[in-house]
Parts: C-alpha cells; structure tokens; sequence
C-alpha cells in the first residue's frame, strides 16, 4: 500500500539518546497543573500556520531496526498540512480540508483519499498536537508534565481515555520560548514507536495554495474513497 499509516507505525522502547531528549533533571523540572497547560494550548492555538524542519525516527517490531526521514512539514488552522519527505523516499502528503494526497515523484503517481479515511485522521491528529494541542486535554488524560525553567522547555506524558485506541502514550516537548511543539514521541500498543522532532520554526503566514496538490505534467492520478 502506498500511503503512510501512522497507526502503524507503533511504538513503545525508545533508544537512550531519544529518551535523554525528553529527559529532565529533577533538580530543574518543576511540576505543571492543567491550568497551566491550558495557557500553553491558548498560546499555541494563536497560531495560523507553521513552518518547520522535521526529522521523522520510526521503529517497527517487525523490522527490528530504526527508519528515517527528514524534510519541511508545513501546518495551518484547522488541520491543515503539507508534509514534504526529502531523506530516503521522496513523498509529499498534501491535506488541505477535504481529500488526502499522497504524490511519489520517483513512481510518477500521485493517489487521493478521502477525508474519512483512518490515515486522513491520523496525519490530522498530528496537526492538532503541533498546533493546538486540542486533542490533548479532550481525548488524553495528563500522566506527567514538568517545566525546565532554565530551558523553557515543557515536558509532558498523556494517555489516550479511549481504550480502543491503539496508542498506549504519546509524549511532548514545547518549547516555551520559542512557542512551539518540538517533540512528539507516538508510543502504540504493539511495540513499536514513531518519534517527530521539529525545528526552524517560522510562524509566517503561509498562502492557501501551499495546501493544494496540483499534479505535475506526467503523473497518474489515483482516487480512491
């Protein structure tokens, strides 16, 4: 199949140097309420649209080794992405509020999916963690949430309330001082993990048109419901 699931691309045992990423000293760490959190989601939800460089790390138990990608991920309210993968395979996910589109230059084909699909959905959630954090405090229930108030870094564990899902966990990274979702470590039930590290982040205005696949001369245009 040629899209990118990320329910499948579980999670659960990060290497040293990823957890060290999220790791804070108790000496610095200071513990956060949800109210506090809530003044996080209010600023970040200010937000129209983001820019940033991402570096995707995926394990799956299946393959017992480590994947990755890197490229620019472009974001906007509401729920708005553009996801551009340079390193490895070269792909483009395109959303812009109705249909899905996964383009891969080197097969020449490009393929639509729509907005109900279980992927759509996913890449969606995505959106809503980096930019609002809306699913956070409706649909997880807060395990952890400490600040490094030398860093300015917000460190937080949730857990989905819906035991159907199949993410055991996800953790977050904010930076406070630059006002934006640095980390988000996907950790699923089977085992398997996909960690997003974002930065560069540019906070302009992004033209609606950058949410907008339009098809290369050349290339096959699959659509499928």
């Amino acid at each position: 199949m040629r899209y990118l699931k990320l329910s499948k691309l579980t999670f659960a045992v990060v290497t040293a140097a990823m957890i060290s990423s999220f790791y804070v000293p108790q000496a610095l760490a200071e513990k956060i309420s949800v109210e506090e959190l809530k003044k996080i989601q209010k600023k970040l939800k200010a937000i129209p649209s983001l820019q940033v460089k991402f570096k995707q790390t995926v394990y799956t138990t299946l393959r017992k080794k480590q994947r990755e990608f890197s490229g620019t991920a472009y974001f906007a309210q509401p729920g708005k992405f553009r996801w551009v993968q340079e390193k490895n395979t070269p792909k483009e996910i395109v959303f812009g509020g109705t249909d899905l589109v996964i383009y891969t230059p080197e097969d020449k084909i490009a393929s639509s999916y729509g907005s109900l699909g279980g992927h759509v959905k996913e890449y969606q959630k995505l959106t809503s963690f980096v930019l609002s954090l809306d699913d956070l405090l409706s649909q997880y229930d807060l395990v952890a949430a400490d600040h490094d108030k030398v860093k300015k870094l917000v460190t937080m564990e949730i857990k989905p309330k819906a035991k159907a899902l199949d993410i055991e966990k996800v953790k977050l990274q904010i930076s406070l001082a630059e006002n934006f979702v640095k980390e988000v470590l996907l950790n699923y039930k089977e085992g398997n993990w996909t960690l997003f590290q974002f930065s560069a982040p540019v906070m302009k205005p992004l033209p609606p048109e950058k949410f907008v696949f339009t098809k290369p001369p050349g290339v096959k245009l699959e659509v499928f419901q």
